[in-house]
């Protein structure tokens, strides 16, 4: 009897396994038009981000954080996702490229999650995090 109950759990976690790498394979498209859809919204962020900082660095003598500058590169990184998901999609067409189109499917669904969790970030607590520039002190008492 427990070489019954073995031999279902092994049937039970194949079944699971296969199933996702179907549903990744199946969704393949679709995901990879989720991305690139999702991308285009964190690219508009990017732009009024961008947008806001120039104005706060030119108005008030600001400069944006680290962290800012961290989100922004990070932006770029997954717009360069996109164009490699895009060509390696074309590079795995058919059945004979199968476990590469599994790997790409559930890539793509992990690039989707990254793109929510940056666009999660993009929402800073205390508005758009920049600082003052140092001042500097003259001899005769005048900021620069």
């Amino acid at each position: 009897m427990e070489f019954l109950v073995s031999i279902f759990e092994i049937v039970k976690n194949l079944g699971e396994a296969t199933g996702k790498w179907f549903g990744y394979i199946n969704s393949l498209d679709a995901n990879l038009k989720i991305f690139k859809r999702k991308i285009e919204d964190l690219s508009s962020q990017e732009d009024d981000i961008k947008t806001e900082l120039s104005s706060a660095e030119q108005q008030s003598g600001k400069r944006r954080k680290k962290v800012v500058q961290n989100w922004l590169g990070d932006v770029q990184m997954l717009k360069g996702d996109v164009r490699t998901l895009q060509r390696q999609e074309q590079e795995v067409v058919g059945w004979k490229n199968v476990f590469s189109r599994v790997q790409l499917g559930k890539l793509a669904v992990e690039k989707i999650q990254e793109v929510a969790e940056l666009q999660e970030k993009v929402r800073f607590s205390n508005g758009l995090p920049i600082d003052a520039l140092p001042t500097v002190h003259t001899n005769n008492g005048i900021f620069l």
